[in-house]
């Protein structure tokens, strides 16, 4: 197990055994877990397996520095982004209790009562919440309608058929004989089915897949590639 240090664009590979070993009111952490929490002034990537204390670092290097004595950061000056909504509250959760765990030790530090404030306003968040807060902010630089949301899973089933459609019309339409070839032998029938369930699950599996992007030949069992 190992920490990646990626700081100053020089990768140090920092073997270490990764663990977290809990008292009642401390927590004593490993050297490369203390190195990622002290760590300041560049990129940090860090690399451990899951149940590893990942997150109980990340809580810890934040609430050390929005407490620096010298160079203290507001929290809501902070973006921390999850993948997920519970991992988002956990985390929210988890530097509320150690701010005031600090408060109850030191109740005449000003400025952790501050942070005390600020930890319900701070940007502790998922990607997608994220980005669609960007988009709600700044809809008019990016010429959108304000009255935009976001689509459920039905009605992007259908408008991504109809997409689908378009473009296989396009394809047709450009007498390409590769892909007539790849739809004569793929399609259901007189329908595209066939051709639309291989090319969605491309799609599902690659990501961000384009149709003018593809390749369509028939060969060795692999009948179609980027």
């Amino acid at each position: 197990m190992s920490f990646d240090d990626m700081a100053g664009g020089v990768k140090q590979r920092l073997p270490i055994q990764y663990y977290t070993r809990r008292k009642k009111m401390a927590v004593t952490w490993t050297r490369g877990q203390r190195e990622v929490i002290d760590f300041r002034g560049g990129n940090l990537l860090v690399s451990a397996a899951a149940g590893s204390g990942k997150t109980a670092v990340l809580v810890e290097r934040i609430v050390e520095m929005v407490t620096d004595k010298d160079h203290p950061v507001d929290l809501d000056n902070l973006l921390v982004m999850t993948f997920t909504n519970a991992a988002a509250a956990e985390m929210r959760e988890r530097i509320r209790e150690a701010i005031e765990k600090r408060r109850e030790a030191d109740p005449q530090d000003r400025r952790l009562e501050m942070q005390s404030i600020l930890a319900p306003r701070a940007q502790i968040t998922t990607i997608d919440s994220f980005c669609l807060g960007l988009l709600r902010e700044y809809y008019n630089h990016l010429d959108l309608d304000p009255a935009f949301r976001i689509g459920d899973t039905g009605e992007l089933s259908l408008l991504k058929g109809d997409v689908m459609k378009e473009l296989l019309e396009d394809w047709y339409g450009s007498g390409d004989q590769a892909f007539l070839h790849f739809a004569e032998t793929y399609a259901l029938g007189k329908s595209d089915f066939g051709i639309e369930d291989i090319i969605f699950h491309i799609q599902h599996c690659h990501g961000r897949v384009k149709l003018n992007n593809l390749t369509f030949r028939h060969a060795h069992g692999n009948p179609i590639s980027q």
